[in-house]
């Protein structure tokens, strides 16, 4: 008996020592995802350009009217990640804010405007019910409601390289997260 019980607890420390050993060698797909680092963003036909936080995944744009898209932060589950676009359009600073104010329900609002490297940059903060528009927020038809979102917006309004805006949406709670890495985002704007 004696014997059975030395022989049970070889084996077990055996395999605890295997385990040990075999654990620094997991695949990479096991273990958990590094975050993904920032990326340099190249916008205006090189004339502007930041430099994105690390941790937002870059993703395939749900339009041809978005250069980039993000989501943020990687890890999250789907439904608590946030939106992050960018692109050059039309219609106007003030008509695109009141465009974006339209898409909520709003508990809270404001709009600063700052100069950053010579542009003249605005801080859009949006808080409220989402309105999410299932044809895009031009396409208009039926909405679905989300409730405790926000927005942050950037709009660059460079002097020689026409406008550029920034979107993050997403859950309230996910976006707070994110303001910090938003604003340094915004202050590391370089023009060429």
């Amino acid at each position: 008996m004696r014997t059975s019980l030395r022989l049970r607890m070889l084996l077990g420390c055996s395999l605890l020592a295997l385990s040990i050993t075999t654990l620094g060698s997991v695949p990479n797909s096991v273990r958990a995802q590094d975050p993904p680092k920032g990326m340099k963003l190249e916008l205006a036909d090189g004339k502007l350009s930041l430099s994105t936080p690390d941790g937002w995944k870059k993703s395939e744009p749900k339009s041809s009217m978005i250069q980039y898209e993000f989501r943020a932060p990687f890890d999250a589950k789907e439904d608590q990640q946030a939106r992050v676009t960018v692109m050059s359009a039309g219609g106007g600073i003030e008509a695109n804010i009141k465009r974006w104010k339209d898409q909520f329900d709003l508990t809270k609002d404001s709009v600063d405007v700052k100069e950053i490297e010579g542009q003249k940059v605005h801080m859009v903060d949006l808080q409220g019910t989402f309105k999410e528009s299932m044809g895009g927020p031009v396409a208009g038809g039926p909405t679905k409601k989300l409730a405790d979102y926000r927005m942050l917006g950037l709009i660059i309004e460079s002097k020689t390289a026409g406008t550029v805006f920034f979107k993050m949406t997403g859950p309230q709670e996910t976006v707070a997260k994110q303001v910090d890495a938003w604003k340094k985002m915004a202050e590391s704007l370089k023009v060429k």
